[in-house]
């Protein structure tokens, strides 16, 4: 054993620093203490892991230095070879030209040329793009100069909620070009203001039904729901870049935004604070059963409030107004059921407090049992039955559409039927699997600990003070 490493290691030291590392710790601490309960074996295991450990936090510290001189040296190097270039450049006769020599741009250095590319990177993905007029525009811009023209204006009074141009939009603009129908205008047509957020602005045009948005970031994800669900939400005729431009004190300034071509809604504040307690009491019903069938099937809703309920065209005359959403640019799907619309609870409370509890308890049934809370709400708005089914939300007195996992395992596939059964199922499984897990560990505990005595007791102990060391 004396010509062992761990011995001859001791043997070796120069220096207290060296010394202490392989030096048995203090009974006083921790590691003495862990040191003191180690068998023999296991303090010569504990030596090899301390001696393992050093020797590779010095390579690393080696390794370090040697790529730290090795860069500095290429950087030096990279340097010289530019400045001696530049001098080549100007014994030539450009002395005059050092301004506009390439030579002066190879000067910087490659960290401050990182610099660059990380805030011209930041600029590039910042919502609100502000450049001049290029040469060459997106395709999506069907090679036209702009779309909308006007004076720049301020339409809100206080221009530090919106960033850079954007709050200088003016409440009229006109239509240049309309990449929907790829038809351009002239003279252009008039474009006012109907309503303003933090970082959206919404259009009518003149002599149609089309409302245009314009918004700092892509509202792609509004189409895409306008499609999924027809007779849910308003028709998306067009989404993409758009260009705006702004006559300016100091010139002309152009704005590059989204924009999105939707079909025009009526909004159902109007109707529902002018109608009887009786069809208030309707209305928010049928909306909250078309709510509860999109948080089935795992739709995290935004924007339901008093301004995102809209009717579709020519059915409030009749008395019973068909419910379509026209902001759905928040929406998302996700795995776990959301019943949290506090906009529209709080609407409801303003309109039907009286009937905000009853509809409270009626979601909370639907998350146990849909079928059940599909016929409450159908008996309690009867003449809004048939816009129901119209719209694909109701289908036999059932909820239409099942979670996906329901629909992979429930036999039917058309009700909700099976919703506990199935739950309880899936629980029942998970909890069996663990319970037997567990007792096939305890059971081979037992059966090792009774052949192996003693290895099992000297394993549990040295598990522990290795446990412990690395802890320490």
């Amino acid at each position: 054993m004396r010509g062992c490493g761990l011995y001859s290691l001791g043997r070796k030291q120069r220096g207290p620093a060296r010394q202490a590392h392989t030096k048995p710790p203090e009974p006083g601490n921790g590691r003495g203490r862990l040191w003191s309960r180690a068998s023999r074996p296991g303090r010569f295991i504990l030596l090899l892991e301390l001696a393992r450990r050093r020797s590779h936090e010095k390579k690393n510290k080696q390794r370090k230095r040697q790529k730290d001189h090795d860069g500095a040296f290429q950087r030096r190097l990279l340097v010289t070879a530019h400045q001696f270039q530049h001098s080549a450049c100007s014994i030539r006769g450009r002395r005059k030209e050092q301004d506009n020599c390439d030579c002066r741009d190879r000067e910087q250095s490659e960290a401050h040329k990182e610099k660059e590319r990380k805030s011209e990177g930041r600029k590039r993905k910042s919502r609100l793009q502000y450049r001049r007029r290029s040469r060459h525009r997106a395709e999506e811009a069907a090679n036209v100069a702009f779309h909308f023209a006007g004076v720049a204006k301020a339409h809100r009074s206080n221009p530090k909620q919106a960033k850079g141009w954007f709050h200088w939009i003016p409440a009229m603009m006109g239509l240049h070009f309309d990449p929907s129908t790829n038809t351009a205008f002239n003279p252009p047509r008039e474009m006012h203001m109907l309503d303003f957020g933090r970082e959206r602005l919404t259009f009518s045009v003149a002599d149609t039904s089309i409302v245009v948005k314009l918004c700092l970031r892509d509202q792609a994800n509004e189409k895409l729901w306008a499609n999924q669900l027809p007779e849910l939400v308003a028709e998306v005729y067009w989404t993409g870049q758009v260009t705006v431009r702004l006559s300016t004190t100091h010139g002309l300034e152009e704005l590059t935004l989204y924009g999105l071509w939707q079909r025009r809604v009526e909004t159902a504040k109007e109707w529902v604070e002018n109608s009887s307690p009786q069809m208030q009491k309707s209305f928010m019903t049928y909306t909250c059963a078309v709510l509860t069938f999109l948080a089935l099937q795992g739709i995290q809703l935004r924007d339901t409030g008093r301004s995102n309920l809209g009717l579709v065209p020519g059915t409030k005359e009749s008395g019973v107004p068909r419910l379509i959403f026209y902001d759905a640019l928040d929406w998302s799907r996700e795995k776990r059921q959301d019943f949290r619309w506090s906009q529209y609870w709080n609407y409801a409370k303003a309109i039907v407090p009286n009937v905000v509890e009853s509809l409270r308890f009626q979601v909370s049934e639907a998350r146990r049992d849909p079928a059940k809370a599909a016929k409450e709400f159908t008996d309690r708005c009867q003449e809004y039955a048939g816009h129901l089914e119209d719209a694909g939300v109701l289908r036999q007195g059932a909820f239409a559409v099942v979670p996906s996992w329901l629909a992979k395992s429930c036999p039917c596939k058309a009700s909700c039927k099976h919703v506990i059964e199935i739950s309880k199922l899936k629980t029942a499984r998970k909890f069996a699997s663990l319970v037997l897990k567990f007792v096939s560990f305890i059971l081979k505990l037992f059966l090792w600990s009774a052949v192996f005595p003693c290895s099992v007791q000297r394993l549990f102990e040295f598990r522990s003070c290795l446990f412990h060391f690395l802890c320490l």
